[in-house]
């Protein structure tokens, strides 16, 4: 019997306190008290259709507050049930606010690179541009951090936003006037790909606040904008894509628009209509 095998490993401190994420990984355990080689196990079935995920969680040493998933595996292979376990390790974590941090191995079974885009498929983040180190944010968290906007606006009545990210490039959204429709662009470090770099769902948030203090300014007929769904390796990532489109229609209700989405190969577009 072999074992999928997600090891994760930090080799980065970092001080502070912990006990939150310590009271998670109670409460992760206390749902999930049975365990196998010393790690607590998710079981799903019986006797030969049973499937389980073995995994082990300690306080991050990368993230203040979050958590490390150090060790995960997940058994029969390519049947899915890696990902349910993921899925439910975040939903858990989403609810609760917590973060979740990992490494994935470079000396398993399983190759570094298919770990990481396994990873990547479900959320997870570089913490920096080319790092191994992975991070996944709960939308709650990133959403509710958006960075500053600076806004400028052209004699030809077209309007920018602009905002400094954390490392050290500008996000610049520029939003054109065509009829009565508004169409919104945004680029990072002057390149459209503005969904890798690590913090994606925090460059998003800072879109989507751009566009609502562009409503409350402009209170304009239509705006339309896209996002891509690909991450820095260009491969497709429709667990990222989803979350966009859910958030841009929940905020767009608010705002008092209605929402049009279109699918292409990378990219997804959004028409928001003034409700009447």
């Amino acid at each position: 019997m072999r074992f999928y095998e997600f090891i994760n490993e930090s080799s980065i401190k970092l001080s502070g306190d912990n006990s939150r994420a310590k009271a998670w990984i109670e409460k992760v355990y206390a749902k999930y008290p049975y365990t196998m080689q010393n790690n607590h196990v998710m079981v799903w079935g019986k006797g030969d259709d049973q499937q389980f995920a073995m995994f082990e969680l300690v306080p991050s040493m990368s993230k203040r507050g979050a958590v490390e998933v150090k060790w995960f595996q997940a058994y029969p292979l390519r049947q899915g049930v890696g990902s349910r376990a993921m899925k439910e390790l975040q939903a858990m974590a989403q609810a609760d606010g917590i973060g979740l941090t990992l490494f994935p191995w470079d000396k398993g079974q399983v190759s570094q690179s298919k770990l990481t885009k396994f990873y990547k498929g479900h959320g997870f983040e570089p913490t920096v541009k080319g790092s191994k180190s992975l991070a996944w944010t709960p939308v709650t968290e990133a959403f509710d951090q958006p960075y500053p906007l600076t806004w400028e606006k052209s004699e030809y009545g077209d309007v920018d936003a602009l905002a400094r990210l954390q490392d050290g490039t500008h996000l610049s959204i520029m939003f054109n006037r065509e009829d009565d429709e508004w169409q919104v662009e945004f680029y990072r470090n002057n390149s459209q790909d503005v969904t890798g770099e690590g913090d994606a769902q925090r460059v998003f948030a800072t879109v989507l606040t751009a566009i609502q203090q562009f409503i409350e300014k402009e209170d304009p007929e239509r705006i339309r904008f896209s996002a891509t769904k690909e991450d820095d390796a260009g491969n497709s990532n429709e667990s990222r894509s989803s979350l966009y489109t859910r958030l841009v229609k929940r905020y767009a209700s608010q705002w008092g628009y209605r929402v049009d989405t279109s699918d292409f190969a990378g990219t997804t577009v959004y028409q928001l209509e003034r409700l009447r």
